[in-house]
């Protein structure tokens, strides 16, 4: 008898410890503070890091490290023949003091959402990432939330960057750090 297992429904979720330190960070925090008010605003209404910051240092040297990890990553489930180019959506930065968190939501017709971690203080509330396949994926756990999802739980770190399938549901959790949280979050299209 021939069994054969097709694995088609996986999720993929990289995290990655970029070798960015807490003085890159922090020069990244002060160059995002600096655009707060200068940010563009797309025709939709919403902020874009992305927009005007051709002379910006360190967003620069992160967005390159983003589309240098996304295509070390990724492109290797595209053939060959096919290696589509890789783009930043739009991006933003999120903060999330003492009792802060965000609700599952998703990132629409996005590729991948992409967050990168710049101010992570210890429990400043963890990623929970819902699994796509409800109970079934093996490797995913379910949280003690009551919720009945399963969910693969990142724990924010500075200088990680962590990207996964637009699709995929997700939310962060309260932040129980007096310190604030600051992460940077961009959409990519292939």
């Amino acid at each position: 008898m021939e069994k054969i297992e097709h694995l088609w429904w996986s999720t993929p979720v990289w995290e990655i410890k970029t070798d960015f330190d807490t003085e890159f960070n922090q020069n990244l925090l002060q160059e995002t503070l600096s655009m707060d008010n200068k940010w563009e605003r797309e025709e939709t209404g919403q902020i874009d890091i992305w927009r005007n910051t051709k002379h910006l240092k360190y967003l620069n040297t992160l967005k390159n490290e983003i589309i240098k990890n996304i295509s070390e990553c990724v492109l290797n489930y595209y053939p060959k023949e096919y290696q589509p180019k890789i783009s930043l959506g739009r991006g933003w930065v999120n903060t999330h003091k003492y009792g802060e968190g965000l609700n599952v939501h998703g990132h629409g017709k996005s590729s991948l959402a992409v967050v990168y971690y710049i101010k992570s203080p210890s429990n400043c509330g963890n990623l929970l990432l819902v699994s796509p396949l409800g109970h079934s994926e093996l490797g995913w756990t379910i949280t003690p939330k009551g919720t009945g999802f399963k969910f693969k739980e990142i724990v924010p770190e500075e200088g990680k960057l962590v990207f996964f399938p637009g699709y995929v549901l997700h939310m962060v959790e309260n932040n129980k750090s007096y310190e604030t949280r600051v992460s940077l979050t961009t959409n990519t299209a292939f």
